[in-house]
């Protein structure tokens, strides 16, 4: 993955869909231009109609995240190449795509610094840990602080 510059930040997205499912999820990760976790986010969703459409809803909430946590310069990267080239107008809208698509660039066209891009996804080998990693301890930690004060009293 190759940092943003600096001042910026980093917001990959992704999504699940199988047409056998009922639900399907999206996520997102932020990152700064030194690679570390910034906040992150999972959702399901209720059935949706297709995997772009599933890419868009995730890419849509991850642009409402980090402009409610206020950041203001934003680079969003997506696996789905046909999605980037329709929002960035290089390839016609899908009719059905046509009203999420106007809605997340008139979201991105208010806020000047931000890009969507497509970045090819690699293939991945599984990871399991025995320990959290660093990149994620501080949220697992914030989790477990969250769960031991709700527990008391």
């Amino acid at each position: 993955m190759e940092s943003p510059p600096p001042q910026w930040i980093k917001c990959n997205t992704d999504a699940a869909w199988h047409k056998d499912q009922q639900r399907c999820g999206v996520g997102w990760i932020s990152r700064d231009e030194y690679g570390r976790m910034l906040w992150a986010g999972v959702r399901s969703f209720q059935r949706l109609g297709s995997p772009i459409e599933t890419e868009a809803e995730g890419i849509k909430w991850a642009i409402h995240s980090m402009s409610r946590l206020g950041y203001k310069q934003v680079i969003y990267e997506t696996d789905s190449q046909v999605f980037a080239k329709m929002i960035n107008g290089h390839e016609e809208v899908w009719s059905k795509l046509k009203p999420l698509i106007q809605e997340i660039q008139h979201d991105i066209s208010g806020i000047l610094t931000t890009r969507l891009c497509y970045i090819q996804k690699k293939n991945h080998v599984p990871k399991l840990y025995s320990i959290v990693p660093d990149w994620l301890k501080l949220a697992f930690e914030t989790d477990m602080s969250d769960v031991s004060s709700n527990n008391v009293g």
